[in-house]
């Protein structure tokens, strides 16, 4: 009869999750679904809390299934079958452009970051294209700020004294901008994507100073053996991530609000 019961317990919580999960799912982020419906172990909580009534005896299975249940993965390993490549960040780049405005932004520069050294993973879901997902990470204290040779690549004019990239370096990294300290990473993971090779659309939640912004970032992706290259192109906002754009002498010099962000990546797929 326990047996039975607990059986009916398990059944009924997967049946509240899969039911709750269909009502809440088309909704998207208009509706805050509650906290008990994506697991299994809440959804033989809610179960064991109308059941329970029925008798002492049945309380004490729910609970024991609850706590089963927050140790039991809902679904398997998301590298489980898929082909996992982890990002070679010294043959990997990120580059940021910024650039002048304002009155005397004619005695002012437009200004290059690079870092190149990436970190994460890209995970091709034997599900498809469509299933795979990428995490990246990018330290902020790996930004190189305005290097001779990566001013020269991009075309920027005026040359700038070591001193001059470090004070700036330091503005761009410090409080009133990224703030480093308090948020010492750009965060990038896959909302989904859509397109087939070599040419994807990739939905990307990217974390900057602690926010999260979901931009469509175009990205051609080719692999040739056990290497994954991937490049792309996007312009982000400062001020959709909470940093005011640097500005002086009362605005008359500053940046624009509008940067624009370009990346490789190469990754090599990681043996089993």
């Amino acid at each position: 009869l326990v047996l039975n019961y607990s059986l009916l317990l398990t059944a009924l919580g997967r049946w509240v999750i899969v039911e709750t999960a269909c009502i809440a799912a088309p909704l998207g982020g208009l509706v805050s679904a509650a906290p008990l419906i994506f697991t299994h172990a809440n959804g033989a909580r809610v179960v064991g809390h109308m059941l329970s009534k029925l008798c002492p005896w049945v309380r004490l299975i729910c609970l024991g299934i609850g706590l089963l249940g927050a140790t039991a993965p809902l679904t398997a390993r998301e590298d489980q079958g898929a082909r996992v490549f982890l990002i070679d960040g010294a043959h990997s780049e990120i580059v940021v452009l910024l650039f002048k405005r304002g009155v005397f932004s004619a005695f002012a520069h437009d200004h290059v970051l690079v870092s190149r050294n990436a970190r994460g993973r890209v995970i091709l879901s034997k599900e498809g294209i469509a299933a795979s997902k990428v995490r990246i990470t990018v330290p902020l204290a790996s930004f190189e700020v305005d290097e001779l040779d990566d001013r020269a690549r991009e075309n920027l004019r005026g040359k700038l004294a070591p001193g001059d990239r470090e004070e700036i370096r330091a503005t761009m990294l410090g409080p009133g901008q990224l703030d480093m300290r308090r948020f010492p990473n750009i965060e990038v993971t896959t909302a989904w994507v859509e397109g087939n090779l070599p040419h994807l659309t990739v939905y990307m939640k990217i974390r900057i100073k602690g926010t999260v912004r979901n931009v469509a970032v175009p990205v051609r992706v080719e692999i040739s053996g056990n290497t994954l290259t991937a490049d792309g192109e996007v312009e982000l906002l400062q001020s959709e991530f909470g940093i005011e754009p640097f500005s002086a002498y009362l605005g008359t010099v500053g940046v624009e609000d509008l940067v624009r962000l370009r990346f490789h990546i190469q990754a090599r797929e990681q043996q089993p």
